[in-house]
């Protein structure tokens, strides 16, 4: 089965099909030593509207010709995308409920990755944007895609790995683990609005908007102070989580003069707050 699943691009390693086999078996209540019956195997694939029969005539004609990449794997159908990441995820929003955050990121990760390529595409990224209300159009998150990328020194061209994905998330003071379940129980669900765009959760906003801010001085110098005020503070809001934490704020005091060490701005931020 893995050889049909490299023909629509399915790039994982042998460890990361394995995984992928095993959730298969398991949301249709197959024995994973048993192999899959030709039934099973028809019952996989669907009908037309999941695999056409042109789809079905591609695979045919290079599984008999046997091409192949170099290195010997097999090359994939052209436009084709292997999808089924979708099955190793929690399989109910009971299943996410009891996840840890240890076990939620990679979950959500894998949920997101519809490639099954162990890497986030900007496109992957953008239905995790839009489940916290990003809503430009793909212009625009092109442009965002492009400042994160840049902000954190990744090849966007290569897509993000697990790790980089996490870096990205945050914290649980970032992101909660009730906002990671709330990713995962819509991505399951596969919820959309009206238009085919996805859906946000409810009370979340994406604002990471501080990705894209005046690269020059001559932007900033255009802008009046009620534009200048929220674009600091999005540029201050490195994690986009719309409030400044004690360490963002203490990269506004070092610009205008502030030189203690971290214990004494913790004494400083403290009295600020209080």
């Amino acid at each position: 089965l893995k050889v049909y699943a490299e023909l629509f691009d399915f790039e994982g390693d042998d460890e990361a099909w394995a995984e992928e086999f095993e959730a298969i078996c398991e949301e249709n209540d197959w024995e994973k030593s048993q192999g899959l019956t030709e039934k099973q195997f028809a019952d996989f694939v669907g009908d037309a509207s999941s695999t056409s029969d042109d789809d079905l005539r591609g695979v045919l004609g290079d599984l008999q010709k046997g091409t192949e990449n170099e290195g010997g794997r097999r090359k994939s159908l052209d436009g084709q995308s292997w999808s089924r990441k979708s099955h190793i995820v929690a399989k109910s929003t009971e299943d996410a409920s009891k996840m840890s955050r240890s076990e939620l990121m990679p979950a959500v990760f894998r949920a997101l990755d519809r490639a099954g390529r162990g890497k986030l595409s900007s496109q992957d990224l953008k239905v995790y944007a839009e489940l916290f209300d990003f809503e430009g159009d793909d212009e625009a998150w092109a442009e965002e895609f492009e400042a994160i990328c840049e902000e954190n020194d990744w090849e966007k061209s290569q897509g993000l790995t697990e790790k980089q994905f996490a870096d990205f998330v945050g914290d649980a003071s970032s992101t909660s683990d009730e906002n990671l379940r709330g990713v995962l129980g819509d991505l399951q669900k596969g919820t959309e609005n009206e238009g085919g765009r996805r859906k946000s959760l409810d009370g979340q906003s994406w604002s990471r908007k501080s990705h894209i801010v005046a690269k020059s001085t001559e932007d900033a110098s255009k802008m009046s102070r009620s534009e200048l005020m929220p674009a600091v503070f999005r540029a201050l809001d490195r994690a986009g989580r719309g409030k400044l934490s004690s360490q963002d704020l203490k990269v506004y005091a070092e610009l205008v003069g502030f030189e203690g060490d971290d214990e004494e701005w913790a004494q400083e931020f403290e009295a600020i707050c209080e």
